[in-house]
């Protein structure tokens, strides 16, 4: 019995499971937003991209793009699943890549630089999710996305203001664990 109790301390107490742990606080976390913040009825503004850049920064990609798709399948339970769905994981897997490559440089940044990575990624993200309607030719993609600009300009400015929230808590939070 001895033996088991070691055995389980040591599991828990290594990095690798340590660093699963936070990812899946962090998906919790992103996914909670997520479904918490459409009730209120403001399109597009959620913290679930601002998390997954968190996870990607202080994780590294892995976990970053693991947050990416905990939050799309696990949110849209709630929110309804559709084509949508696939499109999102690879738009916000690919804020988790671009996120990742911050990761030995953001302990130096100044919060409005991750503010304003954060206000970017709105937009690669409607990007990427508009993207299916390219196979209507060229200028039906680029007419549906200046449609969605909009929307993408919504979610840029919540990304901001998210980050900026969330950033110090969440940052000196994964620190503590971490250490």
């Amino acid at each position: 019995m001895q033996a088991v109790s070691t055995g389980l301390q040591r599991i828990v107490a290594s990095p690798l499971m340590r660093d699963i742990c936070i990812a899946i606080s962090l998906s919790a976390l992103s996914i909670f937003g997520r479904i918490l913040t459409n009730q209120f009825h403001m399109p597009n503004i959620q913290p679930s991209t601002a998390i997954i850049m968190i996870a990607s920064i202080t994780l590294g990609m892995r976990y970053g793009i693991a947050v990416a798709v905990a939050t799309a399948l696990g949110s849209n339970i709630a929110l309804g699943h559709g084509p949508w769905t696939m499109w999102q994981i690879c738009a916000w897997g690919s804020v988790a890549i671009a996120a990742s490559f911050l990761k030995p440089v953001y302990k130096k940044l100044p919060i409005y630089v991750l503010v304003g990575c954060a206000a970017l990624t709105g937009y690669l993200y409607g990007f990427i999710v508009s993207s299916p309607v390219w196979v209507a030719g060229p200028q039906a993609f680029w007419l549906y996305y200046q449609a969605g600009l909009l929307f993408d300009t919504f979610h840029a400015v919540g990304n901001a203001a998210f980050m900026g929230m969330l950033a110090p808590i969440l940052l000196r939070a994964v620190h503590k664990v971490k250490l």
